[in-house]
């Protein structure tokens, strides 16, 4: 690469009045700049010549020249000083010197102050400066990208707000396409767009911002064996992602060789970091020990460019192979993301991620929730900060988004050390918690927004998971009602996640659902404003606002907010109503590796658990096959699998009940209870089977969660199997 650069160097001085005498094309469509030469510095810098452009600047005597533009001269001050910043993170082992100023137009010295001196700003007021400098010049389209652009990057590497930094890099690409112009102002948007679709789940949007970025470049643009892997590896990336295992051999292996034209460069180490994170993604049994050596080798004598204990803890964690060094590793890679610049937000929430989960495998839960209490601070991460049992309750964490996930893993490590130490302060803790996590999600989901709606129904199963097995150790350890009561209210409350939507959005026009989501989402940016800002009574007024919001425009016909309030689910007592002296009422839930079975009879109340064996699973899984005429058995094969099941599922529960009622929707979904059979006796005929038809009358149920009556019974008749 250095080479490449140097021939580029002598070419670019050898013929430096082709520059003074524009006779290659002017490519800066800034319109604040008048001065001919700082034109040809900023198109120098446009298409990547950065060492051409560093030499014309000081060979000029630009920094002492007095410019007839303040701004002119302090926008070229900070467009070189960010190339450079670029060039010397990319290519580490070739950097260049800062151009140092003594004062910069007001605006332009907050971004000097990044690029030069890694200081970082409060949010608000370096928005509202970059906004003025907009202003200032709001009739220059690139100019305003430029900015935009540099508000994006201020939210994904110093505002930990991934959804801000992909709303203004998105404002600024548009302005770069629609005008048809692009620079490595353009790339570099891309790159990081790219990187911010991985935690959403974009991966095919991710791919298009991948493939876009070598697209309509300007001419003479330096797209240099660098670039080219960077663009080769993320395309890869986005294919391993996309479960594309042939396509992202393909482009790693034309990454793999440009590494070989980049000695000593971020993205040749990167590529690494990529490319084992994808295939982790397709093939977690992928041996990857000797590319791990071969990046060992780049580190050993280039130094290290990509956090390469990331990596390699990232490996060993998910190869289970050695607990204590991936914690070592992971380690080491979260403090190296807080010692190195640029700060690197998506990669300190997956190290965290990993790096928690690693704790409490090797049973380290204080350990586990001082990292996770750090996390969750609105802060760039410093030092871990003590775990504190109350402060976790205050408003201001209550209106974080999605804070639901944190407080669930919360619960999650108290209830693992729990079962550990049975200390029941720690029981009783997660209890509190998983409250609290039940009550953000029915916060949160007071919304029109459907990408919002589908990542909160993704997320928040683990939720009432946790509580349900929090619910079930609770009556473990005191068998009252009242925790059976709150195990029935987490499980109906799993199965309505979705019920609540507000489906008269799909009843009108497109531009009236985009207002309200839009309205929606001021509101929404107001309480992250607030909450960022620890403003609590700003924080109250917008979230009352946002509730008035919903409340106003919910359709009152259908499923809404109010239905899933807690005493509008059956209770114990409502269901034990319904049943009849000889029914009983299972209700099967799998959570992880148990199944749980809360047990109701009109005498008699029970909840237990048995291990999700990958026995039992495989004969549900053989009865569903057959029964759903996807596979031909024969009776005996058939006998063994449904007597398995009904011996270790249904038959201690019956007793002398003659009316079985189980819920619809749970572990037997799909299956006919009256098609398993009782006897153990081996038979060569389907009519010779002995079916629980003959020992009890099953009955699905389904509950409408508003009141707790049963709404109708449904009779299954006998499946026709395979005969």
């Amino acid at each position: 690469m250095r080479i490449g650069i140097y021939f580029l160097y002598l070419i670019v001085f050898s013929l430096s009045s082709c520059y003074k005498n524009a006779e290659k094309p002017t490519l800066s469509r800034v319109t604040l700049i008048k001065s001919p030469l700082v034109r040809s510095i900023d198109s120098l810098l446009n298409i990547n010549q950065l060492k051409p452009a560093h030499k014309l600047l000081i060979d000029s005597k630009l920094k002492s020249f007095v410019c007839e533009d303040f701004n002119e001269c302090s926008y070229i001050w900070y467009k070189i000083n960010k190339s450079i910043f670029y060039h010397n993170y990319f290519y580490p082992c070739d950097s260049l010197s800062f151009i140092t100023v003594d004062s910069l137009a007001h605006g332009y010295d907050l971004l000097y102050d990044y690029y030069v001196s890694n200081v970082f700003h409060d949010e608000i007021m370096f928005k509202k400066v970059l906004k003025q400098l907009i202003a200032t010049h709001k009739n220059d389209a690139i100019h305003t990208a430029e900015i935009l652009s540099e508000i994006a990057r201020f939210y994904l590497h110093e505002g930990n707000q991934s959804d801000s930094s992909n709303v203004y890099y998105n404002q600024a690409l548009n302005i770069y396409e629609t005008s048809y112009t692009s620079s490595l102002n353009k790339v570099l948007i891309l790159r990081n767009l790219v990187y911010l679709q991985f935690p959403e789940r974009k991966d095919h949007l991710a791919e298009v911002f991948a493939q876009k970025i070598n697209q309509d470049l300007p001419a003479h643009f330096n797209f240099d064996n660098g670039l080219q892997l960077m663009q080769k590896s993320l395309i890869g990336f986005c294919h391993y992602r996309l479960k594309r295992r042939k396509e992202g051999d393909l482009f790693f292996h034309q990454a793999f060789e440009f590494t070989k034209s980049n000695p000593c460069t971020y993205h040749q180490q990167e590529v690494y970091k990529l490319y084992f994170s994808g295939k982790l993604i397709v093939d977690l049994n992928f041996n990857l020990d000797e590319k791990l050596q071969q990046l060992d080798s780049l580190v050993f004598r280039d130094g290290n460019f990509c956090n390469f204990d990331k990596i390699k803890g990232e490996y060993l964690f998910y190869s289970g192979k050695a607990d204590l060094q991936s914690e070592y590793h992971l380690e080491e890679a979260y403090h190296y993301i807080q010692n190195h610049r640029p700060f690197n937000t998506l990669q300190v929430y997956t190290i965290t991620y990993l790096l928690y989960e690693c704790l409490v495998r090797n049973r380290k839960y204080d350990r586990a929730l001082d990292l996770l209490y750090t996390q969750d601070q609105d802060v760039v991460p410093g030092k871990i900060i003590a775990f504190n049992r109350e402060i976790i309750f205050t408003k201001e964490r209550l209106d974080k988004e999605y804070s639901y996930v944190t407080m669930e893993n919360f619960a999650k490590t108290l209830l693992k050390k729990y079962r550990d130490f049975k200390k029941k302060d720690d029981l009783y803790l997660a209890k509190k918690i998983i409250q609290t996590a039940d009550s953000l999600v029915s916060k949160e989901i007071k919304t029109f927004d459907e990408s919002i709606i589908l990542n909160i129904y993704k997320s928040s199963k683990d939720v009432y998971h946790t509580a349900m097995e929090v619910q079930n150790e609770l009556y473990l350890l005191d068998p009252k009602d009242y925790y059976l009561n709150e195990y029935l209210y987490y499980l109906e409350k799993n199965r309505t996640r979705m019920l609540h939507r507000d489906m008269r959005l799909n009843q009108v026009s497109k531009l009236s659902r985009d207002l309200e989501i839009d309205h929606e989402k001021k509101i929404r940016q107001q309480i992250s404003l607030f909450t960022r800002a620890k403003n609590l009574d700003s924080l109250k007024h917008y979230s009352d606002k946002l509730d008035q919001f919903y409340s106003l425009t919910k359709s009152e016909k259908l499923w809404d907010v109010a239905l899933m309030e807690k005493q509008k689910f059956p209770s114990i007592d409502s269901v034990k109503l319904k049943l009849n002296p000889n029914e009983v009422y299972l209700d099967f839930a799998k959570i992880k590796d148990r199944i749980y079975i809360l047990i109701l009879k009109k005498d008699n109340l029970d909840l237990v658990s048995l291990a999700a064996t990958d026995s039992l699973m495989y004969h549900l899984d053989q009865i569903r096959q057959v029964q759903g005429g996807y596979k031909d058995m024969n009776a005996t094969s058939y006998q063994y699998s449904a007597y398995y099941v009904y011996t270790h599922l249904l038959k201690d529960h019956l007793g002398d009940k003659s009316i079985l009622t189980y819920s619809s929707d749970a572990l037997l979904n799909s299956i006919n209870p009256e098609a398993l059979v009782t006897s153990p006796k081996i038979v060569n005929d389907y009519d010779e089977l002995n079916h629980t038809k003959e020992h009890c009358s099953y009955q699905r149920v389904a509950w409408k969660y508003s009141r707790a009556k049963r709404t109708r019974k449904i009779n299954d008749k006998p499946s026709v199997l395979c005969r």
